[in-house]
């Protein structure tokens, strides 16, 4: 939609309104940026793409910043490339700003049009689909490296060579810095399903709780995948 119907539709109390921007976007804004919510040093953050995971209460509002996983990469080796959304959540309004392309979010328009997003289709409800999708994409790459240690594992013992241990000691690093971006994401959630009910509904809690249980369990697999890639440098 354009900008005025975007303004229009900002200033009607009665509509719940989902932007989604591409971080491009901002600088096209910025003449009309007080009639949207967000402090301007949010708005800034948001333009910056080397943003770290973070959530700030702004009383009638949260900002918040997410990771998503690059997930057009086939090679093992650039599968923690990031991609970062930056989300101004209040009761009404939901806005979304992507660093790039995020897998899924076209999923979740169709599913916003035919009514199946859970809990219905308010700000905190979209927000946790989102939030999920980001979450859905780190289990795969989880149980990828597994398989890879174990192949590298077997590797070793046959034909030790130096490939083997650098393409370990990367796979450490990746599990390293997945588990860093599990863990502080994880406390987003756990924030969300805390929070007050003025911004995310009781019946949303648990959604958002369900997806911090799920990054505990990714923070979980990359301590023991952690375990491995250990095993596997000693074997060699």
């Amino acid at each position: 939609i354009s900008v005025d119907s975007a303004l229009a539709m900002l200033s009607n109390e009665s509509v719940r309104l989902w932007i989604d921007l591409q971080i491009d976007d901002i600088a096209a804004l910025s003449d009309h940026r007080a009639h949207f919510i967000g402090h301007p040093l949010a708005w800034e953050d948001a333009a910056r793409v080397d943003q770290r995971p973070k959530i700030e209460d702004h009383g009638d509002h949260f900002f918040l910043i997410a990771r998503s996983l690059d997930t057009s990469h086939d090679w093992l080796g650039m599968q923690l490339e990031t991609i970062q959304m930056s989300c101004f959540l209040s009761e009404r309004h939901l806005i979304t700003i992507r660093a790039g392309a995020i897998h899924g979010v076209d999923q979740i328009i169709r599913r916003l049009e035919h009514g199946a997003i859970r809990p219905h289709s308010y700000p905190d409800g979209v927000l946790y689909a989102l939030l999920d999708t980001v979450v859905g994409a780190y289990v795969p790459h989880v149980d990828r490296w597994e398989e890879e240690v174990e192949r590298l594992d077997q590797q070793a013992l046959s034909h030790p060579h130096t490939n083997v241990l650098a393409r370990v000691l990367a796979i450490r690093k990746h599990v390293v810095k997945l588990r860093r971006l599990a863990a502080t994401q994880a406390e987003i959630l756990a924030e969300l399903s805390r929070s007050r009910d003025d911004l995310v509904r009781s019946q949303t809690k648990p959604y958002f709780k369900d997806v911090h249980d799920h990054l505990v369990s990714v923070r979980e697999a990359t301590d023991a995948l952690r375990d491995s890639v250990a095993i596997a440098v000693d074997i060699y």
